[in-house]
């Protein structure tokens, strides 16, 4: 599976929803690379944490998103 794929598919599928997603598909972005990178097979808190840990510069928002 490819993260970066389904991070297309989700945002298209919420387009056509009508669903303005500037902000979110940036950071949805940044971790759909991440996971592909790490090679991940599924998201759990420990792949989350990682991510979170390579961003040390993230803003509060973008923590708040990833956790929330």
């Amino acid at each position: 599976m490819s993260f970066l794929a389904e991070h297309h598919r989700y945002l298209s599928v919420r387009r056509r929803l009508g669903a303005d997603l500037t902000t979110d598909e940036r950071i949805l972005r940044r971790f759909a690379v991440f996971a592909d990178n790490d090679r991940a097979e599924y998201v759990d808190t420990r792949l989350v944490m990682r991510w979170l840990e390579s961003l040390p510069s993230a803003g509060a928002g973008t923590r708040g998103l990833a956790s929330g």
